[in-house]
């Protein structure tokens, strides 16, 4: 809306720049609140550049016609906000299919009112054979500290030992990040020292169980169900497609005989010699468009060199650049790119066609 009332319709009613406000309510205490804080920073002093005005720890209580009425945190009183325009997003709902689907199976194995609970596989809680991926479904997630007994036991290695050395609890959070994701965060960071320290309560250099078993739910409390995106839904698919494709065939499905079912089960071995492992998301990072060519890069935990060198946050007009690059990469065809960079052109050298608002 801003980039809208800033850029195209200045030009043909100038006017409205000094009649139009613009107010983002938002019920948390920061905008982007699932982004690193100094993107949240930078996002509110960006929209203040934008001229929006963002009010932070607000509820919105009722919307009618002309205006909205909101409540602060911790307030009991009713506020009232003229408005013409109302832009709603809130988050998202499951279909009317998805919900079908809980109640057929049965809502003590489908608990989650959000989508279809699903294993490490993909497949449905509670309906063998059948799949969900993307926004309809969410992993059942395994926590760590629930198997502390059988991971100290593996860290530990020497039954002799005292405990687990710090070097120990580093190579059993790298060892398991990939059956536990809540701890990839410490495996591919320093965090493991810190964690490691704060859990060893006796300070004698060794963690016991009880101790790795705080160390555990403090990272279970770090998790997190998957972000409702493309890039977890792309990458469920990816998985979800060797997954099926390495299921040896029906017996009433026409193969190509015995020579090509051969080859298709050689072929497996080849492109997954260890098996089929458990799906396991791995974060490649966050990407927001801001409005007014400036956009955000959230790298936080995706390698600790960009942490070290402070890349791991990236905001402004390059980041936009950036962003734009990635986006035109995304494109499934030549034709698509082409299209995209064209009309890309297109609106920065003659602005959008408002013809039709």
């Amino acid at each position: 809306l801003a980039d809208l009332l800033h850029e195209d319709l200045k030009r043909s009613f100038p006017s409205l720049r000094n009649e139009v406000r613009i107010k983002l309510i938002e019920a948390t205490e920061s905008v982007l609140s699932m982004m690193d804080k100094r993107i949240s920073e930078y996002t509110v002093e960006h929209f203040k550049h934008e001229k929006i005005e963002v009010l932070l720890n607000m509820a919105v209580k009722e919307v009618r016609a002309k205006e909205v009425i909101v409540q602060a945190k911790g307030s009991q009183k009713l506020e009232s906000l003229p408005c013409s325009v109302v832009v709603w997003a809130t988050g998202i709902k499951s279909r009317p299919i998805v919900e079908s689907l809980r109640q057929a199976i049965g809502v003590s194995a489908q608990n989650n009112f959000r989508g279809l609970l699903t294993d490490e596989n993909l497949e449905v809680i509670g309906a063998p054979g059948v799949y969900a991926l993307g926004d309809c479904a969410t992993i059942a997630q395994k926590r760590a500290s629930g198997a502390v007994s059988t991971l100290y036991e593996e860290a530990k290695k020497d039954p002799k030992a005292k405990g687990i050395t710090l070097e120990g609890f580093r190579a059993l959070m790298t060892a398991k990040a990939a059956d536990y994701p809540q701890l990839q965060f410490m495996s591919t960071s320093d965090a493991f020292e810190e964690e490691f320290r704060k859990a060893d309560r006796n300070r004698d250099g060794v963690l016991n169980e009880e101790e790795l078993r705080l160390a555990l739910e403090q990272a279970d409390r770090r998790l997190k169900v998957l972000p409702a995106t493309a890039q977890v839904a792309a990458q469920e698919g990816k998985y979800l497609a060797r997954r099926l494709n390495a299921l040896p065939a029906a017996g009433n499905i026409e193969t190509g005989g015995k020579w090509i079912e051969r080859l298709r089960s050689v072929w497996t071995r080849i492109i997954l010699p260890d098996g089929l492992r458990p799906f396991a998301y791995s974060h490649l990072g966050s990407l927001v468009f801001l409005g007014g060519e400036s956009a955000s890069i959230d790298l936080t935990g995706v390698d600790a060199l960009l942490s070290k060198f402070g890349l791991d946050v990236l905001t402004g007009h390059g980041t936009f650049l950036l962003w734009r690059s990635f986006y035109l990469s995304e494109m499934f065809s030549t034709r698509t790119k082409l299209l995209l960079a064209f009309d890309w052109i297109r609106v920065r050298l003659f602005g959008r066609d408002i013809s039709r608002y």
